[in-house]
């Protein structure tokens, strides 16, 4: 992503609003906080609304980005798991690939 777009921050709502073009609504962490320790229900299920959007939202952005998908080609072409692929062990993979390319004299397209 960061290749990709120029931005001031990646933060998912920055990143939302500059790809789908819709803003997020924020909580902070002392304002769930404070609803979740509340005792209405309405609190706790708005807490639970901004969870399920924002999960929404990332998941719109990984769409559109078409991100997914790569991950998903990545992991089972690799045979890394799908957490491994997002934590940085893909860089190595390529790392690993373009080593044994250059040794085959094999001609990848990007």
């Amino acid at each position: 992503m960061e290749k990709e777009e120029r931005l001031r921050t990646y933060s998912l709502n920055e990143v939302s609003e500059h790809i789908l073009g819709k803003k997020l609504e924020f909580l902070s962490a002392t304002v769930i906080s404070k609803l979740l320790s509340s005792k209405e229900m309405d609190d706790k299920r708005r807490v639970a609304d901004y969870a399920i959007k924002r999960a929404w939202r990332m998941l719109e952005v990984m769409r559109k980005n078409a991100s997914l998908v790569s991950a998903v080609e990545m992991a089972r072409v690799f045979g890394l798991n799908f957490q491994e692929v997002f934590m940085g062990q893909m860089r190595r993979m390529w790392g690993y690939g373009m080593i044994l390319v250059r040794l085959t004299q094999v001609i990848v397209s990007l």
